[in-house]
């Protein structure tokens, strides 16, 4: 971002408090939180489902988990680095049950969300 906020011309006292209202939208900070809560969520109703008889290949969701753990970190340390909108976007993605594959729904249910994991580390040379 080139504007600096205090080129906006804003009382002082206005300038600082929407100084941390910019930084938290620059810096997707609302967001990241969000997505941790989501992950911890997801996690729960995961351990559920292993209570089933279920299908699924766990050890892949619980590396894809540990990926986003990873991908949040990354985003909290380099809010503004090229690569945070699709760790974000990925991290969303997998704790969404009902994206291009249906997650619950097989062994493979998870592959569609490994992919995209996968699609990132390897256009920011991420190693995720």
């Amino acid at each position: 971002m080139n504007l600096k906020i205090d080129e906006l011309g804003l009382d002082k006292n206005i300038n600082e408090a929407f100084e941390q209202s910019f930084a938290r939208v620059v810096e997707h900070q609302d967001l990241i939180t969000r997505l941790f809560k989501e992950l911890r969520a997801f996690r729960g109703a995961l351990d559920k489902e292993s209570q089933k008889e279920s299908d699924l290949n766990f050890s892949k969701v619980q590396s894809l988990v540990r990926r986003a753990e990873s991908f949040l970190r990354l985003c909290q340390k380099d809010p503004r680095a090229e690569c945070v909108p699709y760790c974000l976007a990925a991290v969303d993605y997998l704790v969404s049950f009902e994206d291009a594959e249906f997650d619950l729904a097989s062994y493979e249910g998870f592959d569609d969300d490994e992919k995209v994991f996968d699609a990132i580390n390897d256009r920011f040379s991420l190693s995720i």
